[in-house]
């Protein structure tokens, strides 16, 4: 069976390419204020979550995705098409309407980016700075070994990255299985940026809790994406 990377071909692009060039950075979202929380000592438990953190994914594998961007109100379908490989480097292209490539960005192992290719309707950092490192959060992000441990209800653990001034990075794990639930990051006091990871399925591959759903929020370029899991296949 051959790889939806060799198949997907550049089409013309269509009305719908245009309407998400012209929507993505506008707009806003609502902001939560960072709320503390009393520190726990627990050297076990914080190295478990920072475990289950770092191991989220396959090291590699394949995986389609259907993706509703929301900004101001307006929404645009949109299919993901992502490879992770840690020997040949990671891929994803973005599609939006009878398979109109918007853009395509890879990563070497050491997961320096590039634009592969681009529609011309949105700008380079836009890209970059928007699924670029949507992507880089969703497969990478973990807690440092500095952060802080702390209870924000009976459901939850938390770890807290404080080592930047500016910026609090907090990731809420679930009491009981140990999965990510939610990676915020503050600045000022106020969230700026989110992921949910949600309806986690344990049954997709061995060892691996992957979630079927994924929520993007970023308030910084005033758009949320709500990522939809549809195949995954280890490599």
């Amino acid at each position: 069976m051959r790889s939806f990377f060799t198949i997907l071909e550049l089409c013309s692009p269509v009305s719908i390419l245009c309407g998400v060039a012209l929507c993505w950075g506008l707009g806003g979202c609502a902001t939560t204020n960072l709320i503390d929380y009393p520190a726990l000592s627990n050297p076990q438990i914080h190295d478990a979550l920072r475990e289950s953190a770092k191991n989220r994914f396959p090291d590699s594998f394949e995986a389609v995705h259907r993706g509703t961007l929301t900004v101001r109100k307006r929404q645009f379908n949109l299919d993901g098409y992502l490879r992770v490989d840690d020997t040949k480097g990671h891929r994803l292209v973005a599609a939006a309407g009878f398979g109109n490539v918007l853009f395509e960005l890879a990563w070497n192992n050491e997961w320096t980016g590039e634009i592969v290719r681009e529609s011309g309707l949105l700008k380079r950092s836009v890209i970059e700075e928007g699924p670029g490192e949507d992507m880089n959060l969703i497969l990478r992000k973990s807690p440092s070994s500095s952060a802080v441990l702390s209870a924000p209800d009976e459901d939850t653990y938390a770890l807290t990255d404080l080592s930047n001034t500016d910026t609090v990075e907090r990731y809420l794990f679930d009491r009981t299985s140990h999965n990510l639930l939610t990676y915020q990051r503050f600045d000022g006091g106020k969230q700026t940026y989110s992921i949910q990871f949600r309806d986690v399925s344990e049954s997709l591959v061995e060892g691996f809790s992957i979630p079927k759903t994924i929520l993007v929020r970023n308030g910084e370029l005033g758009y949320s994406v709500d990522i939809r899991l549809v195949s995954l296949k280890v490599q």
